[in-house]
């Protein structure tokens, strides 16, 4: 099987059951069950441009991009990335009722949270797409905007 068909096919496999999750989470009438939908959908967004760099450039080209032409923006994609994973296992865990002992204002928190480092990681997503993309970093450079 082709390696791009069969990343396609986990992609496709995720939005699904991320539709599911949605549904579910939506169905517990949540106060703030869209912060989570939201935070869902990043999450599964960044998989998605993820996948399709490292499939059209390699994970080594792609990592040597981000790490050379922007560090911090990477490792503060890396951090948002991490603070919204486990704001939003969390919270999902305590509303679907997989824990039985939280408490409830810090599910609620995190559940709020969840939707300011979902913004972060599509901010971030937008800025690496930028750097990674050969022509568009060389007329940053050009205008000044990015540094080597």
């Amino acid at each position: 099987m082709d390696r791009r068909v069969a990343l396609g096919e986990i992609i496709d496999l995720e939005e699904k059951l991320g539709i599911v999750l949605a549904k579910l989470i939506r169905k517990t009438r949540y106060e703030y069950a869209e912060n989570l939908v939201y935070g869902l959908s990043v999450l599964i967004d960044r998989d998605r441009w993820i996948i399709e760099k490292i499939s059209e450039l390699s994970i080594d080209d792609f990592l040597k991009k981000v790490i050379d032409r922007d560090p911090k923006a990477f490792m503060e994609f890396a951090a948002y990335t991490m603070y919204l994973t486990f704001t939003w296992v969390a919270s999902i865990a305590a509303l679907l009722g997989v824990v039985k002992n939280y408490k409830v204002e810090n599910r609620d928190k995190m559940a709020q949270w969840c939707r300011g480092y979902a913004k972060e990681v599509e901010d971030y997503i937008d800025t690496l797409d930028v750097l990674v993309k050969d022509d568009v970093y060389e007329e940053l450079l050009e205008l000044g905007i990015a540094k080597k």
